[in-house]
């Protein structure tokens, strides 16, 4: 019966999601703040995944914002 949640309780609200789609939105918000700081946090959090390099060409190309 403890497995059995009905709708309205926490359990069912947020099931787990996929990591790797995580990610990705995740870069997608980086990219639309666009911003230096906002590159170089998603590169500290994810420093192996593929989108890390993007990031890092990104920051190297210049056409970035500095700031808020």
């Amino acid at each position: 019966m403890a497995a059995d949640h009905p709708p309205h309780t926490p359990h069912s609200i947020n099931p787990p999601g996929n990591a790797e789609e995580a990610i990705r939105r995740e870069f997608s918000m980086v990219e639309r703040q666009g911003t230096r700081e906002a590159y170089e946090r998603f590169i500290r959090r994810h420093p192996r995944h593929a989108l890390a390099a993007q990031a890092k060409l990104r920051l190297r190309s210049g056409k970035i914002r500095y700031g808020d």
